[in-house]
């Protein structure tokens, strides 16, 4: 987990940070229009609940910052527990059953108690527990847990296969999925996401499976798929995916806009390389200084 902190959050504050002064000195940007109506303690407030992974919990401030990063709150909320999740299954592998309708069900109360004190959306509805918290979307970790001990097994026994099944059956489930989800064309709302239940279900449990199916025949499997995603460029691409993820939203996205193209190729290449260039320079020389202190420590 610290090896997974020391590479995420460097590069998440740095652009948080960049983000609010932009939003300050910019307001043209169109970064963070609330931002302009609030007052001094709570600019601090919300700049607290950017810095700490919180403002994910919370319908009104989630796309605050770097506004696709309130899925890190997710995936931090993932990794504290983690631990313990593995610890009950080395002793009760059935428990990985359970854990899903635990989460739900902790989700669901949580929603009942937060949500009546209207406390700018923390845990404010079902909906948006379901769509942007943890505990509505933990089926999706258990499914990666259960992956990984899978294949952990696999291993262990020198399993192979010499075909393709599981790649091309991943493929046309998470295709599957991703149509259902067009065809239900389900509402969505600022603060809570999808509404359609079935909707709800087929992103939270269906294409989870799917993809689960594709990484397994990814892993066993020596698909032309594979190949690819082996293959330099790829591996450069997939290095600098998380930069990517930072910037394809917000700051230089909307610089980009404003001064160069709104043409979404030439964002794709110019964000791709800008990336690139924050994961060589920025991102992981500071990974590698703040694992290595933390090493020493």
């Amino acid at each position: 987990m610290r090896n997974r902190i020391a590479r995420i959050y460097p590069l998440y504050f740095l652009l948080t940070c960049l983000t609010i002064l932009a939003t300050s000195l910019s307001p043209d940007l169109g970064l963070m229009p609330e931002w302009h109506t609030f007052s001094n303690p709570e600019r601090g407030v919300l700049t607290f609940l950017n810095l700490s992974f919180l403002r994910g919990f919370f319908s009104s401030f989630k796309f605050s910052g770097v506004s696709q990063g309130w899925s890190l709150t997710v995936e931090e909320s993932f990794y504290l527990i983690a631990p313990f999740l593995l610890v009950g299954l080395k002793y009760r592998k059935y428990l990985i059953w359970a854990y899903a309708p635990a989460f739900i069900l902790a989700g669901l109360m949580l929603v009942k108690i937060f949500a009546p004190l209207h406390l700018f959306g923390l845990f404010g509805s079902n909906d948006f527990m379901f769509n942007y918290t943890f505990f509505g979307r933990s089926t999706e970790f258990i499914i990666g847990i259960a992956l990984g001990l899978l294949v952990k097994t696999q291993l262990a026994n020198n399993y192979s296969v010499n075909n393709v099944k599981w790649t091309l059956a991943g493929i046309c489930w998470v295709v599957a999925s991703t149509l259902a989800l067009v065809f239900l064309d389900s509402p969505l709302d600022f603060d809570n996401g999808n509404l359609n239940p079935i909707g709800i279900a087929v992103n939270n449990v269906a294409l989870p499976i799917g993809i689960a199916m594709l990484f397994y025949g990814l892993i066993f499997e020596h698909s032309f798929v594979r190949k690819i995603l082996e293959s330099p460029f790829m591996d450069v691409m997939g290095k600098s995916s998380y930069a990517f993820y930072l910037v394809h939203l917000g700051v230089f996205n909307s610089l980009i806009i404003k001064y160069v193209s709104d043409n979404i190729a030439v964002k794709f290449v110019l964000l791709n390389i800008l990336a690139y260039l924050l994961y060589k320079f920025v991102e992981h020389p500071l990974h590698k200084r703040v694992a290595w202190r933390r090493r020493d420590m």
